[in-house]
């Protein structure tokens, strides 16, 4: 099996209680989360997620996931997703210091 296909979206997820306030005027209605679909020559179909609360809350912010999800795409293209391990080792050395963007990609398959 191998990873055919990558689609990333954005989706803002609203916060439930409306908005999320603290410290320094910073303040968010909605989490941006980064959805990714890994596709496979066998039709099998993973997806991932990151979503966090915004710029200010923290240094992974969601554009740049987004940006290392691209940067990403041609070590995880044709990679065999059912060796989890082998594909995160592969995604380290191509981009160093940044799980954030390494995990969501890794494939949780379904038929």
């Amino acid at each position: 099996m191998h990873v055919t296909g990558i689609r990333v979206y954005q989706v803002d997820l609203p916060i439930a209680e409306g908005s999320y306030d603290w410290a320094g005027g910073n303040s968010y209605e909605a989490f941006d989360s980064t959805i990714v679909r890994l596709d496979t020559d066998e039709g099998v179909v993973g997806w991932g997620e990151l979503s966090t609360l915004g710029t200010a809350y923290l240094p992974a912010f969601p554009r740049g996931a987004r940006a290392g999800i691209e940067e990403l795409a041609d070590t995880v293209l044709g990679a065999d997703p059912t060796q989890p391990a082998v594909l995160a080792e592969r995604m380290d050395r191509r981009l160093r210091g940044h799980p954030y963007v390494n995990y969501p990609t890794l494939l949780r398959s379904g038929r």
